[in-house]
């Protein structure tokens, strides 16, 4: 498996299917791992405009893909 991340948010009727997701990815040895945000609502990352708080999920996005793609860039001194 390559690595998973799945975020999800914690007022999203489809939390639960995202996070079990990746609970069945990791059963079967695979590397996953579930962000969840709270206060957010479905479709949140869609709404960058009047949620401002949609900058979580690119924090969130660059924070698992800097170590993977640019491991010695995630190295602060």
């Amino acid at each position: 498996f390559p690595p998973l991340l799945v975020v999800t948010n914690e007022i999203d009727p489809l939390r639960g299917e995202g996070e079990e997701f990746a609970a069945a990815v990791k059963r079967a040895g695979g590397p996953a791992e579930v962000q969840r945000l709270p206060g957010l609502i479905h479709a949140a990352f869609w709404l960058s405009g009047p949620v401002p708080r949609s900058a979580e999920y690119h924090e969130a996005l660059l924070g698992f893909l800097r170590p993977i793609l640019a491991p010695e860039a995630a190295v602060t001194p």
